[in-house]
């Protein structure tokens, strides 16, 4: 019994984990909740007349990302996008430049030095997988210098910068890779994802495409953790937890009896 009661112990733990994860990142722009998966676990016990299955407990299997759209939320930011649709932005750490990463957060910031980039300093990445760089000044026909006046990122990921009197040039395309399966994408923390042979080699594309999504400007995507139901699935965790933690306190108190 102490076998079983401690399976069902380390899942609720697990669950408990796994939900506060959830709650601690309800806030956080493009994440995905997680769920605890289990599995009954069974040993054989014999007679010598007929085996029987016998329950032992809980397995854990695994925690099963669900990638489900989150709700957008307007922000005006000229730089913000949300992805409507399939599809992830490839982003890269400039020390590894090798390594590609995948996001569901559009919060592009305008760095010193023209790239567009995260808070933390990934780069995004163009449809050719190279760095965007937004030049800030440029000559006219007549030689006369341009400073940069406005950027604007349409729906199919064309970054259009604006240095007045209608010059506009179209810079690069934002890019998005799209997987065979997106729930086996390895977590990097901080809702950076890599590539894994369970995902499938990342497939990247231009938004508005046959399968890939459309990017909605001044928006960005709230996780889609509903707060609601985290907290039903805290509490029966809990719940779980401490009807378990009295059955083996109460095995305990057997054994102790009888050989005392």
């Amino acid at each position: 019994m102490l076998t079983t009661a401690r399976s069902g112990l380390n899942a609720a733990l697990h669950e408990i984990k796994t939900v506060s994860n959830n709650v601690a990142n309800a806030s956080s722009t493009g994440f995905k909740k997680s769920r605890s998966e289990f599995a009954d676990s069974y040993g054989v016990a014999s007679d010598m007349m007929q085996a029987t299955a016998t329950g032992k407990g809980t397995r854990i299997l695994s925690s099963q990302r669900s990638h489900m759209q989150g709700s957008f939320q307007e922000t005006g930011g000229a730089l913000d996008v949300a992805i409507n649709g399939e599809g992830m932005l490839v982003v890269r750490r400039p020390e590894t430049p090798e390594k590609l990463e995948f996001t569901r957060n559009g919060a592009i910031e305008l760095a010193l030095d023209g790239k567009l980039v995260s808070s933390d300093g990934h780069e995004f990445l163009s449809t050719e997988e190279q760095p965007i760089t937004i030049p800030f000044a440029v000559e006219d026909a007549n030689g006369q210098v341009r400073r940069l006046s406005q950027i604007n990122i349409k729906g199919d990921g064309t970054v259009q910068t604006s240095y007045g009197q209608g010059i506009d040039f179209d810079v690069a395309k934002l890019s998005l890779a799209l997987f065979a399966d997106e729930s086996k994408l390895a977590a990097d923390g901080r809702n950076y994802f890599l590539a894994t042979p369970g995902s499938g080699a990342p497939e990247i594309v231009a938004p508005l495409g046959n399968r890939s999504g459309v990017l909605q400007p001044g928006f960005l995507e709230t996780s889609n953790v509903d707060i609601t139901d985290e907290l039903n699935l805290m509490i029966r965790a809990q719940h779980a937890f401490s009807g378990v933690s009295r059955l083996m306190q109460s095995e305990v108190d057997i054994v102790r009896r009888f050989t005392s």
